[in-house]
């Protein structure tokens, strides 16, 4: 009997855990329609499992200057609208409120650079990539991807808060290039 009955306390604990699909599909693939899909598909998780509360965000739009690094390919200017920026912040949020890494080097993870930005970010500091071409990263090699948004992450039981703090692109060695 008491087998049972702990069998029936397990199964209602599973139910009880968010189910389903939380993805929305963006109306086009412009960076403005791609960032209010990543939102509302936040809001749809947030309503079914840990709170997604996104503090700052882009305020505008950022530019990394080009750089010549030995034994890489020339990697020109490139200007990121806030939007672009907001759809790879978000993406990026949405994944660690799920709990999610994609790709090989397994992002978002942990800015792990000794360097100091001026971007106001605290210790728990995350890196996404963000692509020139307007697509969003879905998990691919990085390797011709230079460029990340850093955000900081607090997380709690129920909720994970996000602040947008920069954009950054590889310099020479390990070094990071602040985009502004």
């Amino acid at each position: 009997m008491r087998f049972f009955a702990i069998a029936a306390l397990l199964s209602v604990s599973v139910y009880a855990l968010p189910q389903g699909d939380y993805s929305v599909v963006a109306r086009s693939a412009e960076p403005e329609a791609i960032a209010e899909a990543l939102a509302e598909s936040a809001e749809l998780y947030a309503r079914a499992g840990k709170t997604l509360k996104v503090g700052a965000e882009p305020k505008k739009d950022l530019t990394c200057l080009r750089t010549a690094n030995p034994g890489h390919p020339v990697r020109n200017e490139h200007k990121y609208t806030k939007n672009q920026l907001k759809s790879a912040f978000l993406t990026g949020a949405k994944l660690n409120a799920e709990g999610k890494q994609i790709g090989p080097n397994r992002y978002p993870h942990k800015f792990n650079s000794n360097q100091a930005f001026p971007n106001g970010c605290g210790t728990n500091t995350h890196e996404f990539p963000i692509r020139t071409d307007n697509k969003v990263y879905n998990g691919e090699v990085t390797n011709d991807i230079p460029d990340r948004v850093l955000y900081e992450v607090k997380e709690s039981a129920k909720e994970v808060r996000v602040k947008f703090c920069a954009a950054i692109r590889h310099g020479v060695g390990n070094a990071f290039v602040n985009c502004a």
